[in-house]
């Protein structure tokens, strides 16, 4: 098993909080508060250009899980993989 630095979640553990940020996509309250993904840089800067907005950091969070998801649906759906576009769909 690989070593994590101390401190830093791991892979698995980014995937699992990723699939419950996932679940909350429509609750922007929660997302603003999120464990460790609201405070990541990309987010933190995203958040910086809504300041304006009420939950920054929730709406920042939520437009980039989208974009994710958006892009990683463009990716599988070019391919002839029935199992893949099942997921897509």
């Amino acid at each position: 098993m690989r070593k994590t630095r101390r401190g830093r979640k791991s892979q698995a553990n980014y995937r699992e909080i990723i699939g419950k940020a996932l679940l909350r996509l429509n609750d922007c309250s929660t997302l603003e508060k999120f464990p460790v993904l609201s405070q990541l840089p990309a987010v933190e800067q995203k958040a910086a250009t809504m300041a304006h907005e009420i939950l920054p950091h929730g709406k920042a969070l939520k437009a980039l899980l989208l974009q994710a998801l958006n892009t990683t649906i463009e990716r599988i759906g070019t391919t002839d993989d029935v199992v893949l576009n099942r997921i897509v769909e």
